[in-house]
Formats: structure tokens, C-alpha cells, sequence
């Protein structure tokens, strides 16, 4: 019999638990600490129902048929079934959203940091890509704050981008000035534009806002940029504008699933229909089983609770809890990929391609570099494409002596 162990890192309160287990011997990521008072009622209760059928002195039988079972037992299947579902589809439209923004912002930073031009020995224009490719980290980073209501005080994982800022006071909640002025006597409307380790007026993460205050400026540095280089291809500001339709379509979707959950009649008649069903479980097998039936209710409880437990818990996917969605690795793993990538200047085609002596264009067919490839004829060029893609295309549908003698080299 094998027995699939699986490496498991569930992250509690800013701490990871790490551990090989077989699944059915794994207490941290379910949700049996969570329903550990239904399943501790339920065995007192089936103990106090076995315990006074035995009672001779009771004038009825408490035990009744196990017809019940099966007539409950569908009506509980049933509703179990679509809390589940449904809740699954909720974190996988989540999961998909977060992949789909993920994708935008390698897309975006790619525009920005290759396609778009920058004068030659230019400080300024890197320093200011480097910025715009800063406002997606801020972007990502601010929705997940802003799906798990961390809004109130002044986000502690975005203080790297605020500059002359003390980390120490920002953390406590500012307080809502709506006359707070900066040091030029304009209203500190913006948290982009306060730098200043006092408390001041921040509406756009008050009211939520503040995703879509970073897409603002994102589409505030497109037009900087278009205005700056009048001879810029139309297709940057247009994939630009397109990877920010996208971005702010992922916030109105993340929302969406935030703000509506399953209608609360559901929520009530499933957890009725399941509670009946376990608390009739005793009379209907105290008659047959005697005492082995407390701990078959138990167990049979302990199933359906958790079932009704991961329904409750993955219907909202951004929280923190152990099954949902881990927000905080999905927004390290594209801040630290931004950081990588532009660490590097922009790729040169004639570098990487034409200078570089380790390229190989024709490699298993022939290790000629490309500066050797590039003097022949462009019909030699093309038979040989011709045979690369003989040997390396067929070569998975044919034994390697039939390769060796249908298609040797140049």
C-alpha cells in the first residue's frame, strides 16, 4: 500500500509549520482545532443518549429505525455538496485572478523597462522606469491589504516605498485631518506624495482606494512617457493602457468575491440540516451498537462538520486562515522578480544575439556560432533549418539508429 507524503508549510500569526505527513495524520492546515467544540458536544451528547437508554426505569425506547440515516443522510450530501462546491469555486476564481495579476505585472514591467526608450547614459529615465515598475509592487501589495481590511493603519509592508519615513511611528493608525497641509500649504491628498513621519490626511487608503491610486499614477507616467518621446510607437501606450484595464479589472473582480458571500439562508439551513442529522445519530444507532455508537457519531460528525468548516473557510480566500490563499508569498515572489530583473539593463539584441559567442542558433544540428551561420548564403540557411527541424522535431518518433541513418550531419 503506498502511502503519499507530501511537504506541507502552512503559515500561522507570521510563523511557518513545516512537516512530512501522510495526510490522514495531519492536524496543522484542516480544520479540526476549528470544530473541536461541535465534535466534543456531539460525544457528550451520544454518551448521554446511550447512558439513559440503558436506563430500565424509562417508560419509552429512545432507539429509533436507522431508516432516518439514509433520508437525512441524502438531504445532508446534498447540502454539503453545493456549501463545497460553490466555496471552491470562490477560491479557484481567486487563485486564477491572482495568476491573471501576476501575468499583467510581468507584462507591464516588461513594457516598461524594455519597450519604452530612454536616452542614452540617462539617469533620470532609468530612475524613473525603476518608479513606474515600483507602483506595480505598490499595486499588488495594496490589494491584498486592501481584500484583508488592513487599511487602517498605514501599511507596514509598503513603508519601503515611502521615503523619510520612520517605520516605528508610521505603524500606528493616522489620524484623519481633513485641513492637514504639507510643507508648501497643499493638501496632503495623496499617499504617494507624504513623506513625513507625522500623521496626515490619507483618503485614498481610507476610502480603499488606494490600488486603483497606483494604477492613477502608472497611467500618469504613460503620458509622461508619450508626451516625452512624440515618435514612440503606438502599440506601448496602447498594451500599457491594456495591462492597466486589466489590472483594475482584477480589483473590481477580488471585490466582488470579497464583498458578497453565500446568501446567509444558506449558510443557516446547511448548518441546521447537519446539526439534526448528528444529534439524531444516537437513537438511531444506540438500539443497534450500544456504546460503539458514541464514538461512530463522533466520527461520522466530525466528517460532516468539517466539510460545513472548509465550505466556511475558503468562501472568503483572501484571509489568512491555513487553506487560503497565501497572498503574502504571491506578492514577495513579484516584488523580488521586479527587483531582479531590473537590476539588469534592458536586454541588446546585437549583445545577446550577434556578439555572443555561446550563441547557437542551429545547436544539435550543428555548434556553429552565429557570427559562422551568418556568411552563408540564405538558402543554405534555410536547408538547414529544414534539417534541424527533421532531426530534432521526428527524432521523439523515431529510434536513434533510424535517426543516425536518415539524417546525418552538415
Amino acid at each position: 500500500m503506498r502511502i503519499t507524503l507530501e511537504y506541507l508549510s502552512v503559515t500561522h500569526a507570521n510563523h511557518e509549520v513545516r512537516m512530512y505527513r501522510p495526510y490522514a495524520l495531519r492536524i496543522a492546515g484542516s480544520v479540526l482545532p476549528t470544530i473541536a467544540w461541535q465534535v466534543v458536544t456531539l460525544a457528550v451528547w451520544a454518551l448521554f443518549i446511550c447512558a439513559l437508554d440503558r436506563v430500565e426505569a424509562i417508560p419509552f425506547q429512545l432507539s429509533i429505525s436507522p431508516i432516518l440515516i439514509s433520508t437525512l443522510g441524502f438531504i445532508v450530501s446534498l447540502s454539503l455538496s453545493f456549501r463545497t462546491t460553490t466555496a471552491y469555486q470562490r477560491w479557484w476564481e481567486a487563485r486564477v485572478l491572482w495568476d491573471r495579476l501576476t501575468s499583467t505585472s510581468r507584462n507591464l514591467a516588461r513594457l516598461i523597462w524594455v519597450c519604452l526608450p530612454e536616452k542614452e547614459g540617462s539617469s533620470r529615465d532609468v530612475l524613473m522606469k525603476k518608479s513606474a515598475i515600483n507602483l506595480i509592487a505598490v499595486f499588488v501589495v495594496a490589494l491584498k491589504n486592501h481584500l484583508r481590511d488592513e487599511r487602517n493603519d498605514i501599511a507596514p509592508d509598503l513603508n519601503h516605498n515611502r521615503p523619510k519615513s520612520s517605520p516605528s511611528r508610521l505603524r500606528r493608525a493616522p489620524t484623519y485631518q481633513p485641513n492637514a497641509v504639507d510643507e508648501a500649504g497643499q493638501l496632503r491628498f495623496t499617499w504617494f506624495l507624504h513623506h513625513s513621519s507625522d500623521d496626515a490626511c490619507i483618503p485614498t487608503l481610507r476610502a480603499h482606494l488606494l490600488p486603483v491610486e497606483a494604477a492613477f499614477h502608472l497611467a500618469s507616467y504613460c503620458e509622461f512617457a508619450r508626451s516625452n518621446n512624440p515618435g514612440m510607437p503606438n502599440f506601448i501606450p496602447q498594451n500599457f493602457t491594456l495591462c492597466l484595464n486589466a489590472m483594475n479589472d482584477v480589483v473590481s473582480a477580488c471585490e466582488r468575491i470579497r464583498r458578497t458571500p453565500t446568501p446567509i439562508a444558506y449558510n443557516i439551513i446547511m448548518s441546521q440540516i447537519v446539526w439534526i442529522f448528528c444529534l439524531s445519530l444516537p437513537f438511531q444507532l444506540c438500539g443497534v451498537l450500544s456504546w460503539a455508537s458514541v464514538p461512530l457519531s463522533v466520527v461520522a460528525g466530525a466528517f460532516l462538520f468539517s466539510l460545513l468548516a472548509i465550505g466556511t473557510e475558503i468562501e472568503d480566500p483572501f484571509g489568512q486562515d491555513a487553506n487560503d490563499l497565501d497572498l503574502e508569498r504571491y506578492c514577495d515572489v513579484i516584488r523580488s522578480e521586479l527587483d531582479i530583473l531590473t537590476s539588469i539593463p534592458p536586454p541588446d539584441a546585437q549583445e545577446w544575439a550577434v556578439r555572443n559567442r555561446s550563441n547557437r542558433p542551429l545547436a544539435g544540428l550543428t555548434d556553429k556560432t552565429f557570427a559562422e551561420l551568418e556568411v552563408l548564403p540564405i538558402g543554405e540557411v534555410r536547408r538547414l533549418l529544414s534539417r534541424k527541424a527533421q532531426v530534432t522535431g521526428f527524432a521523439p518518433f523515431m529510434d536513434e539508429e533510424a535517426v543516425r541513418q536518415s539524417y546525418g550531419g552538415p
